[in-house]
């Protein structure tokens, strides 16, 4: 695999996450910085956007609870979202 195509979760802080990944659709890398209040609240991305389930920019608003590592909330919602590219491609194979 080439390595500059290899996914990057780093954790900034608690409540602050810096993804980088290739979309499997488009071939496009994509870089986010998703955070959150401290104290639990809804998850946004990047400008203040709220960001949804799956890091999709559309659907459910992702809430996180501040009481674990929002990395976890990340990394689940990062395997959902290429769970669902695989399905996608697998359909339109």
């Amino acid at each position: 695999m080439d390595p500059t195509k290899r996914t990057k979760i780093v954790e900034e802080d608690f409540n602050r996450v810096h993804i980088t990944f290739v979309d499997k659709v488009t071939d496009d890398v994509r870089s986010m910085r998703i955070y959150a209040p401290s104290s639990g609240g809804y998850v946004r991305v990047g400008g203040g956007n709220q960001i949804c389930e799956r890091l999709a920019c559309m659907g459910n608003t992702l809430y996180w609870s501040g009481k674990t590592p929002l990395i976890n909330l990340v990394r689940k919602h990062y395997k959902l979202m290429r769970a669902e590219e695989t399905r996608f491609l697998n359909k339109t194979a």
